[in-house]
């Protein structure tokens, strides 16, 4: 059987757009981040508010602090400087992840702080939303002034689905 040059794209084709429908189609929920202000000047605290909504048509659960912006805690956040490049972390996000340094070496790893304190877990049924936050300022130094992109990851532990949210952008400005 003699396949043409033509027919070996068109079944490659539609295998990578089958498997972009899938992955979309299986994502169980979306995330968004918000900040209150889009500009902060340097040395005062930068919020990001997170709102978990469940896309799925099953409950997903999901762990969370009691306090409303210790969103660290369960959820991986990135900040990016305006030549995204990757912020490191300050030791309070070294201590909480679990890491000596930012980018450790083999073996470099170490246990993450133990929480103290309660954890609530929330089952969002289909169309739920679940909101959350963390304090961005506590994790990575927004000292100096420019532009820098914020985003968050969380898992589905069910399903080990990681969904990421969209970006934003804060603008940290001098004091005058």
């Amino acid at each position: 059987m003699n396949t043409t040059f033509g027919e070996c794209w068109f079944v490659a084709i539609l295998t990578v757009v089958s498997l972009v429908s899938l992955s979309a189609a299986d994502t169980p929920f979306s995330i968004t981040i918000t900040t209150p202000k889009d500009a902060v000047e340097v040395g005062s605290q930068v919020t990001v508010a997170i709102l978990v909504k469940n896309v799925s048509d099953r409950d997903i659960s999901f762990s969370r602090s009691p306090a409303e912006d210790r969103g660290e805690l369960f959820t991986e956040v990135e900040v990016q400087d305006a030549d995204n490049n990757p912020l490191p972390g300050t030791e309070y996000y070294r201590l909480v992840k679990g890491k000596k340094k930012d980018r450790p070496k083999e073996g470099a790893n170490f246990e993450p702080m133990g929480f103290h304190g309660s954890v609530i877990q929330f089952t969002l049924k289909p169309g739920e939303t679940l909101k959350d936050g963390v304090v961005v300022s506590k994790l990575f130094d927004l000292g100096q002034p420019g532009r820098y992109s914020i985003r968050v990851t969380k898992v589905d532990k069910a399903t080990k689905t990681s969904v990421t949210s969209n970006t934003i952008t804060v603008t940290m400005v001098e004091v005058k």
